[in-house]
C-alpha cells in the first residue's frame, strides 16, 4: 500500500459510533508499506494497537513491530513506539493483557527461518525487559495467536518443525514474568495444514480455532 494511515473509531456497545476518531499512525514518502494493525482491548486498561511497518522511526530498512496505546477516552498515551527493530523482518503482531502488562507476539525472521518472539509492554507503553524467543524450533513457525487464561499466556502458532509442507498447531505457555512455562507442545496435527489460529478464553478454558482444508475447525483446550 502506498503511504497508508492507521485510524481508529470509538464504538458504543450497541454499535453506535462515538464522536472520537483520530489518526494513530501515518507514513509519508514514496515507498510501499504494509502495516496490518491489530487491537487488544480490555475493560480495565488502555487499548494497545500493534502493527508492522518499514518505518524510519525504527530500523527503516526492514519490517519492524510498532505500537501505540490509547486511553478508553480516545486520547493517546504518548507517541507511537518501537516494540522491536531486530535484524531482518518481523511480522503480524498480536497481543493479550494480564491485568498489569501486555504481551505482544509475532513471527520473526532474524534467524532466517521464521520463529516466534514476544515482548512485554506496560499499560503506559514502556517495554518490560527484553524480547523473548518463544519458539526457535527447526523449520518455520509463523502466524501467532495469544490469549491470557488461568494466570498465564498461551501462544499458538503454525508449526512446521515436523513437516515442510503441512503445518501443525503449536503451543507455548508464557508466565506473566516473561518466562517460558514448559516446552513447545503440539495442540493439533491433521492431514492438512492448520493455519491462521485464533483463540479466546472463557470459563477457564481456551476455545481454539483455525483454518484447514477450506474449512474452519475448532476445539476446547485446557490452559
Amino acid at each position: 500500500y502506498l503511504n497508508p494511515t492507521i485510524v481508529f473509531q470509538l464504538v458504543k456497545q450497541d454499535g453506535g459510533l462515538l464522536p472520537t476518531t483520530d489518526t494513530i499512525f501515518s507514513i509519508t514518502g514514496n515507498s510501499y508499506q504494509y502495516v496490518y494493525p491489530t487491537l487488544h482491548a480490555t475493560p480495565s486498561s488502555n487499548f494497545l494497537v500493534t502493527w508492522y511497518s518499514m518505518d524510519p522511526a525504527a530500523s527503516g530498512t526492514s519490517y519492524d513491530i510498532r505500537a501505540r496505546l490509547i486511553y478508553p477516552s480516545g486520547t493517546f498515551v504518548g507517541a507511537a513506539f518501537t516494540v522491536t527493530a531486530a535484524n531482518s523482518a518481523q511480522y503480524r503482531p498480536v497481543s493479550a493483557y494480564d491485568g498489569t502488562n501486555f504481551l505482544a507476539v509475532w513471527h520473526d525472521q532474524r534467524n532466517v527461518d521464521y520463529d516466534i518472539y514476544g515482548q512485554r509492554v506496560s499499560a503506559q507503553g514502556a517495554l518490560v525487559g527484553t524480547d523473548l524467543p518463544i519458539s526457535q524450533a527447526v523449520g518455520v513457525q509463523q502466524y501467532t495467536a495469544i490469549g491470557y487464561c488461568a494466570s498465564k499466556y498461551t501462544v499458538l502458532f503454525e508449526d512446521r518443525r515436523f513437516s515442510t509442507s503441512i503445518s501443525a498447531l503449536g503451543r507455548q505457555d508464557v508466565t506473566t514474568a516473561g518466562a517460558l512455562q514448559g516446552s513447545n507442545l503440539v495442540v493439533y496435527a491433521g492431514p492438512a495444514s492448520a493455519q491462521y489460529p485464533g483463540m479466546a478464553c472463557g470459563g477457564g478454558k481456551l476455545l481454539v480455532a483455525w483454518y484447514e482444508a477450506s474449512a474452519l475447525r475448532g476445539m476446547i483446550v485446557t490452559p
